[in-house]
């Protein structure tokens, strides 16, 4: 059987062979996009399957079968064939043969793709404008190394060498490169054919990117103006060469000189004409036209200056604002015109302003001369009705006539915080933690505003409320108010204010109210003792927050087994009692005790529970309480040290021993308790009763707090104005007592004492209504219930503010020929307003009586004081003094009364005016009936020679005097005056303001084209003649010469309620002497 089986087996391995190669798998390489055959070919019995895989990853070792799919074919050999090669074949390929006998055989072999370089696409197309970077950019994929070159039209290579207006740039990229060229400042030379070529080792490929640049159109021609008037101008043009077709729109910009640009675009057709509309007349124009294509816009053509016609001012002054300065003030302010819509020199303004609450909506005007440049347009309206708004309008006018009214403006005057409290206020307890509190607002009179609403200041009232706690504030808009989370059973004090936008007004007396009763809180604390064999003794403490009136105390009693109980009894005791001793109790047996406490309300919560066991041992024990004690100044304490045992008592103040007799204030009596009498700030400390039997020892420390009167507060001052002083302060030693008020103390220098009282809360207080320029005397005193402090340091301050300045001559005097005149509200005040001045004056010419002359003693401040009686042609000599609450100033001034024709006794220099008495034609829109008789005045200004001009008048000054009845000579160096509070000169003419009518005042300096002396002054200076007369125009022509309006002789005075202001303008210089006395 043996034989039989091994034969069987030897005739069965006849018939079976393993695999083995016939074409075994070598590494390959093909180039990209070709075909490739892996030859993979194996043999045996039986015979093998060929099974392909490919390596996931760029590294031989995990494999995924390679199945049939386009362009991957497996043959029957064996072979595989891959077609049309691109990258993501590449990698490792395992050739398996197996047949079932033994473990098959298998070899990795790699298939490298060899690319050459190529492109996305074949071309591209890149436009750019005329004067910019063009960029082209191509990315080339394939093996690397690959060389990239630029060629223009496939020719001649772009190298940066030697064209300064290309660079090339190339980045490497994972797959390639990318290539850039740049080809700065294009013009259309630069248009055509660019190519990209790149090769490698395995060949080359080129990509085309067309390059085009477009160029804008050429500028118009022929532009001109077919029509124009005041505010329309019609253009026409013609397109430059074949532009016509290539522009898609023309753009006309046209501006003033030395202004912005602003344009108009055309298209849809693009037309060779427009009209345009909105200009300002008088005002010389630039325009230009510019065409667009789709390259981009050609270069402006040839400007064209227009000069639109005249007209009379066209736009209302600007930024019209108005302020108000205080409850009867309105500060207005306004800037010119804008320059385009003048159309003229501006003259001056008209101001409008009416109440809103009046019955007819006409204006009150005044007139103001002057451009109002530089700021100097400004108005302010005094006497004003408090808390009203106002209806603004400004109007300018020029040589033609007035412009438009502004868009009117509002403002009120300012509110103020109310000066009376709320009225009738009452408070109700709602529960015991909240109250309810109601009033009244003032009445009306008294709220000066619109009330905000009301501030509820309400604070415990009792003293360790009043030490640990700030007063609370409660906002509301109502007339009542809830208040709540109170202390129960406490006394509270409540104050209300109104308040406006302005802040707080008076606040109400304290008022108080007290909160409900409930019920009370646990008492503080609980002691039990053994006081016989047969007795315990109890005691406690008040609660804390009785929350009401203790009417009683109920104390719990109960004897227990461990937790069985034996009995229990419960006893009523009186309000004041606060211990008990418990008698004829069992022997050894544990008893505990409670307590609670009631108030009419009812029961409260009750005391931590105690418990003893009754003993014959009686250890020493103090059942009496310690803690804090708190005694005022100079009274007494009674300090109780109760013990049970019969023990032996000594007290210790700190660590000492105090023994009977050693201290003069301080009596240890046989109950244990000390007492201490007139008690001092020394006497503060802790007091320690210490006790002792034999049997057992106890502690008890009382913590006693004196209380004094608190320490002079630190008082010192942050600020101080013309008329209030604001002090802070900080408190020192409070005394041990909260702090309830304050007292400040201050007096002017010289003057009686004054006291204010603060409240504890206050921190700071703007003292004010002080006197200004004056030093006070100030001082603080704190207050607490057990006194009042000594008072602070005292401070001397002062208040800003000085004696009154001294003016120029030019600002104060205007002298005639018989009289003289004094701008009063010139007088610098320094911060102090004057209350009065002291005038006297004398002659100083030879004959004439020298004595001083008294005007008056106590002269009102005004805006102006006329001094007559004078002699024509007369040296006087001026002494005058301001007296403000700072001080005095004394001033001394020489000036010449004219001559009876109205001139000086000396030549033209450096200024002259003339007066022409002519009728006008100004334009007074708001005056009807026969013209008024005006009159116009001239200045003319010689400037020093240190200014670079010595020359004489011109020619027509001069014939001006010889025509004029009225002719004004003063010597002086002309000086620009600036400020405007300390400098009246800028706020008024040299004519009279007061006799400008107060409904409705003209300008003085709108002058008519045609009226006579135009002709001659034009012909004097040599003007346009025959083209008309501009008086201001004129007025340029010749330096130094200022043009003054004229005044109506039928005007009244001014409305108190306005001020005439002018143009800064050269004043006069005169010796003047002076001193000031604080």
């Amino acid at each position: 059987m043996e034989r039989i089986k091994s034969l069987r087996i030897l005739r069965r391995s006849y018939r079976t062979v393993p695999p083995r190669w016939v074409v075994e798998p070598t590494d390959v390489s093909v180039e990209r996009n070709r075909h490739i055959m892996l030859h993979c070919q194996a043999q045996g019995v039986p015979v093998p399957t060929i099974l392909w895989k490919k390596a996931t990853g760029s590294k031989s070792g995990d494999y995924e079968e390679v199945r049939e799919r386009p362009y991957t074919k497996l043959l029957t050999n064996g072979s595989l064939l891959l077609q049309h090669v691109k990258e993501d074949r590449e990698g490792f390929y395992l050739c398996q043969a197996n047949n079932g006998i033994g473990t098959g055989i298998g070899k990795v072999i790699q298939l490298k793709v060899n690319s050459s370089p190529y492109f996305a696409g074949q071309s591209k197309m890149v436009t750019v404008k005329k004067g910019d970077t063009a960029i082209m950019q191509c990315e080339v994929k394939g093996d690397k190394p690959i060389n990239v070159v630029w060629l223009r039209n496939g020719k001649h290579e772009l190298n940066p060498s030697t064209n300064y207006r290309v660079s090339i740039k190339q980045d490497a990229t994972p797959e390639g490169i990318s290539a850039e060229v740049q080809i700065s400042n294009v013009d259309s030379s630069d248009s055509g054919a660019y190519f990209c070529q790149a090769s490698n080792l395995y060949g080359r490929d080129q990509q085309l990117v067309q390059l085009q640049v477009q160029e804008p159109p050429q500028p118009p021609s022929s532009l001109e103006a077919a029509t124009v008037s005041s505010r329309v101008v019609n253009l026409k043009w013609q397109p430059r060469g074949g532009d016509a077709a290539e522009v898609s729109k023309y753009i006309v910009e046209y501006r003033e000189i030395d202004r912005q640009w602003q344009y108009i675009e055309i298209s849809d057709p693009p037309a060779y004409s427009t009209i345009i509309e909105n200009l300002k007349p008088a005002t010389n124009y630039v325009f230009r036209i510019i065409a667009e294509g789709p390259a981009g816009r050609s270069s402006p053509s040839q400007e064209l200056f227009i000069k639109t016609d005249p007209q009379r001012p066209a736009g209302p002054p600007l930024n019209l604002g108005a302020r108000p300065i205080s409850s009867t003030e309105i500060l207005i302010t306004w800037m010119p015109p804008s320059y385009e819509l003048r159309h003229g020199e501006i003259q001056g303004y008209n101001i409008g302003y009416r109440s809103m609450h009046a019955t007819t909506n006409s204006y009150n005007f005044t007139s103001i001369s002057g451009d109002g440049e530089d700021g100097t347009g400004e108005l302010l309206l005094g006497n004003l009705a408090k808390y009203t708004r106002y209806t603004i309008v400004a109007q300018a006018f020029n040589q033609v006539g007035p412009g438009p009214l502004s868009e009117p403006v509002t403002a009120q005057t300012m509110e103020d915080v109310p000066s009376k409290p709320p009225e009738d206020i009452r408070c109700m307890a709602q529960s015991s933690t909240s109250i309810q509190v109601s009033w009244q607002p003032p009445q009306a009179h008294h709220t000066n505003g619109l009330l905000q609403g009301y501030k509820v200041f309400y604070e415990c009232a009792t003293e360790d409320a009043i030490s640990s706690g700030e007063m609370e504030t409660r906002k509301t808009t109502s007339l009542t108010i809830h208040l709540s989370n109170l202390r129960k059973f406490s006394n509270y004090s409540i104050q209300v204010l109104a308040y406006t936008r302005m802040g707080d007004g008076v606040i109400s007396p304290p008022s108080f109210c007290h909160t409900d009763e409930d019920a009370p809180e646990a008492p503080a604390d609980i002691k039990i003792a053994i006081s016989s064999p047969s007795s315990l003794y109890v005691s406690w403490l008040p609660p804390r927050d009785p929350n009401g009136i203790i009417t009683k105390y109920n104390l719990y009693m109960r004897a227990v087994n461990g937790r069985e109980e034996l009995n229990n009894d419960k006893r009523n005791l009186q309000a004041h009692q606060h211990h008990f001793e418990a008698k004829q109790l069992q022997s050894h047996t544990e008893y505990q005790f409670w307590v609670s406490a009631s108030t009419r309300v009812g029961e409260g919560k009750s005391s931590r529970v105690v418990s003893q066991l009754t003993s014959n041992r009686v250890p020493a024990k103090i059942v009496s309480f310690g803690g804090l004690t708190i005694r005022p100044w100079k009274s007494s304490a009674s300090l109780n040290c109760m013990a049970v045992g019969q023990p032996r008592r000594e007290w210790f103040k700190g660590d000492t021993l105090l023994r009977p007799g050693t201290q003069h204030n301080i009596q240890l009596l046989d109950s244990g308790e000390i007492i201490v009498t007139m008690l001092q700030t020394s006497d503060t400390g802790n007091y320690t009763c210490q006790v002792d039997n034999g049997i057992g020892t106890d502690r008890l420390t009382h913590n006693l707090l004196v209380q004094v009167p608190p320490g002079p507060p630190v008082l010192y001052v942050t600020s101080a104005t013309s008329s209030s002083i604001l002090l802070h302060w900080k408190i020192g030693s409070t005394g041990n007592a909260p702090i309830t008020a304050f007292s400040l103390h201050y007096r002017r220098v010289h003057g009686n004492l004054e006291e204010m009282q603060l409240s504890r809360h206050a921190s700071s207080h703007d003292l004010k209504g002080l006197f200004c320029g004056s030093t006070y005397q100030v001082y603080l005193v704190a207050h607490n219930k057990i006194g009042s402090s000594s008072a602070s340091t005292t401070l001397n301050v002062k208040t800003q503010g000085q004696p009154p300045g001294i003016p120029p001559d030019s600002v104060l005097i205007a002298p005639n020929s018989t009289s003289v005149v004094l701008r009063l509200n010139g007088w610098p005040d320094n911060g102090c307003p004057i209350m009065y001045f002291v005038l006297q004056y004398r002659s100083v010419s030879t004959g004439l009586d020298d004595e001083w002359h008294l005007v008056s003693n106590a002269l009102k401040p005004q805006r102006r004081f006329t001094l007559s009686g004078l002699l024509p042609s007369t040296m006087y000599r001026l002494k005058m003094e301001a007296h403000n609450v700072a001080g005095s100033t004394n001033a001394e001034y020489t000036f010449w009364t004219l001559t009876k024709d109205g001139e000086t006794s000396e030549d033209i220099s450096p200024y002259a005016t003339f007066q022409l008495s002519e009728a006008s034609t100004l334009a007074q829109p708001h005056h009807s009936g026969p013209a008024n008789t005006l009159l116009h005045s001239f200045m003319y200004h010689e400037r020093a020679m240190t200014e670079g001009c010595a020359s004489p008048p011109p020619a027509a000054v001069l014939r001006l005097h010889n025509q004029s009845p009225y002719y004004n000579i003063n010597s002086s160096k002309g000086r620009r005056r600036h400020s405007r509070k300390t400098e009246p000169e800028s706020e008024e003419s040299d004519s009279d303001p007061d006799q400008l009518t107060s409904s409705r005042t003209e300008s003085s300096n709108q002058l008519d084209a045609k009226m006579k002396h135009s002709k001659d002054l034009d012909v004097a200076a040599g003007g346009p003649g025959d083209h008309g007369y501009n008086p201001n125009h004129y007025m340029r022509s010749i330096p130094g010469l200022i043009y003054h309006g004229t005044q109506s002789s039928t005007s009244s005075d001014l409305s108190p309620m306005s001020e005439q202001k002018s143009l800064p303008r050269r004043g006069r210089s005169s010796s003047v002497t002076n001193s000031v006395t604080p």
